[in-house]
């Protein structure tokens, strides 16, 4: 039917590895990579229905990593408000 299926790989003119993509019946679906000029690894991620879902990450040249959560192709708030309920009952107001 003509719609990307399985893995798809590009390359530049000069032959080196851009991105490895996985589709199914031409949706993205799964794992990704993209890569740099340089050729290194330059962010990794998943796609949920052609979205971006769950933990991505981005590597910067001085072996920074930059991780970002998403849901359904939005950024979530990177603070986990479970982890400061202990917190806020402690100076809650009586």
């Amino acid at each position: 039917m003509g719609l990307k299926q399985g893995e798809w790989k590009s390359w530049t003119a000069e032959g080196k590895l851009i991105s490895i993509l996985n589709y199914d019946a031409g949706v993205l679906q799964g794992i990704f990579q993209n890569y740099g000029e340089d050729g290194k690894l330059a962010s990794t991620g998943f796609y949920k229905n052609g979205k971006l879902n769950g933990k991505h990450q981005k590597y910067g040249t001085d072996g920074h990593i930059e991780t970002l959560q998403y849901k359904n192709g939005a950024v979530q708030n990177p603070k986990n408000k479970k982890t400061f309920a202990w917190f806020k009952k402690l100076f809650k107001k009586s």
